[in-house]
């Protein structure tokens, strides 16, 4: 009885130099094809995101005009943008609401402070865009 391999060679050849070419040209792309594939990764990276607060830099200024806190982007944000509960498995977290925000009348901080200490605060649609979180990704598909 002849082994397959045998047989193989018999009725086909050997593997000769067409064989080694179409090998090596087909090799050639895999390496862009496998960039391209995990490039999905970094390009449609989903990335936390809220309304965009039109007042905000103007309240970014007064709050560190005042010296109301060392981080005013979270202080304004706050203040802005309600929280959102994000249930695990284990526990409940809180992020920035990312279709909601407060909707405020004014760019002044502590006109805002005290509305918010109040808890009269009501929500509205975002309406002037979205925030993107830049930590991680600089820019990525859905950011755009």
């Amino acid at each position: 009885m002849q082994h397959y391999d045998d047989l193989l060679k018999y009725h086909l050849g050997e593997f000769g130099a067409f064989q080694k070419r179409t090998f090596f040209l087909l090799s050639l792309t895999v390496v862009p094809i496998g960039m391209k594939v995990a490039s999905f990764v970094f390009i449609l990276a989903e990335t936390d995101h809220w309304c965009r607060i039109p007042e905000y830099d103007d309240l970014i200024e007064q709050c560190e005009y005042i010296n109301a806190t060392t981080d005013c982007d979270l202080f304004v944000k706050t203040i802005t943008i309600p929280k959102e509960p994000v249930s695990d498995v284990c526990d409940t977290t809180w992020r920035f609401s990312s279709c909601l925000r407060y909707d405020i009348n004014t760019s002044d901080v502590v006109d805002l402070i005290d509305v918010y200490d109040n808890q009269t605060l009501e929500t509205r649609t975002c309406d002037s865009g979205m925030e993107f979180d830049t930590t991680q990704y600089s820019s990525t598909v859905i950011q755009e």
